[in-house]
């Protein structure tokens, strides 16, 4: 055709974007998808020509990348939906999915570091050459790591032990704490803990911290109790003359016990049944004070 020639364009009821004129080029978009047959006539001097071109319109597809998630390190959730029959998807970033080209992948990830971790996916699907995106929010927990110092072992009289929770936690974090049921609490929900237990032994202690619905390995270690000796003794005489030999006899008990003997006149002796001459007239108070090998002492 030349320039002389009118166009005349049918675009099956379809919004024109870009309005061209003549030959075009023009921009047209239908609101449905189907074929829509696309008309044109040309009429140069008295003659026409007619044609008629099908314009295959592919739906939009719905990009759905499921409600948010989360979990504790380690462990999985699926994002997406079920997948439409035609469609293709990618998913970005890939890293920490089952695969990027599902429409519902598996998200399993760990989380080394003592924070949150959230990271935002993005899916989009297509549908030959038409596309749409959308998005899901995936937080990975870090599990939380307990520990406590194990304290040296102390004698039951006056007792008193200082746990501090540790070693990695979030605040908000929740703790259980387990003395046995000879421990003064037994048990407690404190991140810090002062505790004292009733008698003798060897009790064990355990720890388990919580926070965002992980929960954290049972850390566990022994504290020691030492029993208290008992001190007593006899003088095989107690009134004499200058020069005066007395002899003790040790009735201490207690687990590998030594002694510190006070004779009250300067001398001491660090003997289990020691003899002592008084050389000098007077009136003597004799003390023995005896510990165990865990250090519990006690005294007359």
């Amino acid at each position: 055709a030349s320039v002389n020639a009118t166009y005349t364009w049918d675009f099956a009821g379809a919004n024109v974007s870009v309005a061209g004129t003549g030959q075009g080029p023009y921009r047209v978009n239908w609101t449905t998808a189907g074929t829509e047959n696309v008309g044109l006539t040309i009429t140069e001097n008295g003659c026409t020509s007619n044609s008629t071109v099908p314009v295959i319109v592919n739906a939009v597809p719905v990009s759905d990348a499921g409600p948010d998630v989360s979990f504790c390190s380690g462990n999985n959730a699926p994002v997406g939906t079920a997948p439409t029959a035609g469609y293709t998807y990618s998913w970005s970033p890939a890293t920490g999915l089952s695969s990027a080209t599902i429409a519902n992948p598996i998200a399993n990830m760990t989380n080394a570091n003592n924070a949150v971790s959230i990271t935002n996916y993005i899916v989009t699907t297509y549908n030959t050459n038409c596309s749409s995106s959308d998005s899901v929010v995936v937080t990975v927990y870090p599990v939380p790591v307990a520990g406590f110092n194990p304290p040296a072992g102390q004698c039951i009289a006056g007792n008193s032990f200082d746990f501090q929770a540790g070693v990695t936690f979030l605040p908000g974090a929740t703790f259980a704490w387990d003395f046995s049921s000879d421990g003064t609490p037994p048990n407690s929900t404190a991140q810090n803990q002062v505790v004292s237990f009733d008698t003798p032994g060897n009790y064990p202690v355990t720890l388990t911290i919580t926070q965002d619905g992980c929960v954290s390995n049972t850390f566990s270690a022994s504290v020691d109790i030492y029993d208290m000796p008992t001190v007593g003794f006899l003088p095989d005489s107690i009134i004499g003359c200058e020069n005066f030999e007395v002899c003790f006899t040790n009735f201490s008990t207690g687990n590998n016990l030594s002694y510190q003997w006070n004779f009250g006149d300067g001398g001491s002796s660090a003997m289990q049944n020691p003899c002592h001459i008084f050389v000098a007239p007077g009136v003597y108070s004799v003390a023995l004070k005896v510990s165990t090998a865990d250090g519990c002492p006690a005294d007359t």
